[in-house]
C-alpha cells in the first residue's frame, strides 16, 4: 500500500505524487516481462471472463479464519491454510487450476482496495476494476458463522473505467448528515448508516483518452441516468471522476455530484481526492491537465455543499488542514488500541459519522499508516501493515495476529464485524500489487 501514497504525513504524500504515479508508469510498461516467468494469466481491466461472480457464500467455524484471494476471473477464492509441519512463514495455498492477475500498478490492478462498515453484520467491498459487493456476515459469536458476498448491479460496468478512492460513510450514526447537501434518509431508526460513498478516479498515467460516447452511454445506462446526465465526453475532463452511493442493495451516482462538479475550479479536470474530515465539510484536491505541455497541477479547497460554497485554499492552508490530530482527541476505545499495539502511528479512521480522521501517535517522520474503524457502540478495531492488530468492545481490549497469505503480505482497510474483524490485504511488490484480497478473523 506504500503504492498508494500511504505515507505518514500529507506533505509527504503531495511531495512524493509525481514521483510515485511515475513509478507506477514505469512498473505498467514492465508487466509482460515481470509475468514471463509466473503460472498467472494476467486479466486485462474491464475483460470479460463469462464467469458469475455475483454471489458467493462461505462458512466459518467459532475461532476460524478465512482468507480469500481474488482470482483472474473476479471470483473471490477461499485459500488452505499452510500445514503445521511447514514453515511458519509459508504462503496459503490457492485452489488448483486458479490464477490470479498479473502484477501491475495499484491503479490498474483488480484488487480490493477499499471497505465501509455500514453495520456489525455488513460491509460495502470496492475491488478495483471489478465494482462494488456487499458483504453479509451472520452469526456473531455463535458457532454457526456464515458470510455472504453480492455483487450489485451496474457496478462493475462503471469500475472499469476508474480507479477507486477510499470510501467514507455517506450519512451520520445520529441522523444528521456528513455529506455536504445530503440528508439524513440514510439512517436506520436505531441510527446505524445505511450507505456508502466512493470516489473513482481516472489515473492520470494510464487513461490520459476522454471516454468515447458508447462509453458514457454504458455507464449512464449502469448508474440508470438519462441520456447525456454525464455531459459531453468530448470536453477536456470530462468523465474524470465520479461519486457513487452504494447500499446493500442499490448503486448510483452520487445525487449531489453535479452540484460538486459545477462547484468546483473552472476547467477541473477531476476529483483526485475527497477528505471527509470535518462533519457537513469536505476537503478536495482537484488535479488539472495540461495537456500539450504535458503537465499536471493540482488545486486544493473545501465544500459544505451547494454551488455557491466552494471556498479555495493554498497548499499550506490545505495540508494543515489534513495534520493528523494528536491521539489525545480521539476516543477512548481507539486510545486503548493504538497503546496496545504501541510504536509510531498515523491512525486513519472511519467514524461512524461519515468523517475519516487522522490520529498521530510518536514521531510523525517515522510513523507507520495504521487503519482503524470506529463503530456506533465506541467498539474499535485497528491494524497496522505487519498484521499486528487490536480490537476493543465493552471495554475488553484484544490484541491480534493477523495470518500473512502470502510472502509479502501488507494489510489494509479494516472493519470490525460482531464477534470477528474483517481486513483487506495484499501481496507488496513496490511499485506494483501482486496478489490480493481479504481475510476474516473470528474474535474468541
Amino acid at each position: 500500500m506504500a503504492a498508494r501514497g500511504r505515507l505518514a504525513t500529507v506533505a509527504l504524500l503531495l511531495a512524493g505524487l509525481a514521483v510515485g504515479l511515475a513509478a507506477c508508469g514505469q512498473g505498467r510498461a514492465s508487466l509482460a516481462e515481470l509475468d514471463a516467468n509466473s503460472a498467472t494469466v494476467p486479466l486485462e481491466p474491464g475483460a470479460s471472463d463469462g464467469v458469475d461472480a455475483s454471489s458467493q457464500d462461505w462458512r466459518l467455524s467459532a475461532g476460524g479464519v478465512l482468507v480469500c484471494g481474488l482470482a483472474a476471473d473476479g471470483r473471490y477464492l477461499a485459500l488452505a491454510a499452510p500445514n503445521p509441519a511447514q514453515p511458519a512463514d509459508a504462503e496459503w495455498t490457492w485452489p488448483a487450476g486458479s490464477t490470479w492477475p498479473a502484477a501491475a500498478p495499484f491503479a490498474v490492478q483488480s484488487m480490493p482496495l477499499t471497505a465501509v462498515g455500514l453495520s456489525p453484520y455488513g460491509l460495502l467491498l470496492a475491488t478495483n476494476r471489478r465494482g462494488l459487493q456487499f458483504l453479509e456476515w451472520s452469526g456473531g459469536r455463535s458457532a454457526d458463522r456464515s458470510l455472504r458476498l453480492e455483487t450489485l448491479t451496474g457496478s462493475r460496468e462503471v469500475f472499469a473505467h476508474y480507479t477507486v478512492a477510499p470510501g467514507w460513510l455517506a450519512p451520520t450514526g445520529d441522523g444528521a448528515a456528513a455529506s455536504p447537501g445530503a440528508t439524513s434518509s440514510g439512517v436506520t431508526s436505531s441510527g446505524a448508516p445505511t450507505s456508502g460513498l466512493f470516489l473513482l478516479y481516472r489515473h492520470p498515467l494510464f487513461e490520459n483518452d476522454a471516454l468515447s460516447g458508447s462509453a458514457c452511454r454504458a455507464l449512464e445506462g449502469a448508474l440508470v441516468l438519462p441520456a447525456g446526465s454525464l455531459g459531453d465526453p468530448a470536453l477536456p475532463g470530462a468523465q474524470n471522476s465520479l461519486i457513487v452511493q452504494a447500499s446493500p442493495t442499490r448503486f448510483s451516482l452520487w445525487p449531489a455530484f453535479g452540484s460538486l462538479r459545477r462547484a468546483g475550479p473552472s476547467g477541473a479536470g477531476s476529483l483526485a481526492a475527497i477528505y471527509p474530515q470535518e462533519a457537513g465539510r469536505w476537503y478536495l484536491q482537484y488535479r488539472l491537465d495540461d495537456a500539450p505541455n504535458q503537465s499536471v497541477s493540482l488545486r486544493y479547497g473545501h465544500w459544505s455543499g451547494g454551488e455557491s460554497s466552494f471556498q479555495y485554499l493554498d497548499r499550506a492552508e490545505f495540508e494543515a488542514a489534513l495534520t493528523p490530530l494528536p491521539l489525545s482527541a480521539a476516543a477512548p476505545s481507539l486510545r486503548q488500541a493504538v497503546a496496545a499495539l504501541g510504536g509510531d502511528l498515523i491512525i486513519e479512521t472511519n467514524l461512524p459519522d461519515g468523517r475519516r480522521v487522522s490520529y498521530r501517535q510518536g514521531d510523525p517522520a517515522f510513523a507507520v499508516t495504521a487503519a482503524a474503524m470506529l463503530g456506533l457502540d465506541g467498539a474499535v478495531t485497528i491494524v497496522v501493515p505487519d498484521g499486528r492488530a487490536a480490537t476493543v468492545a465493552n471495554g475488553r481490549l484484544q490484541r491480534l495476529e493477523l495470518p500473512r497469505p502470502v510472502a509479502e503480505t501488507r494489510f489494509g482497510a479494516v472493519v470490525g464485524l460482531s464477534g470477528a474483524v474483517l481486513v483487506l490485504w495484499e501481496e507488496d511488490l513496490f511499485p506494483l500489487v501482486g496478489r490480493s484480497g481479504f481475510l476474516v478473523l473470528c474474535l474468541p
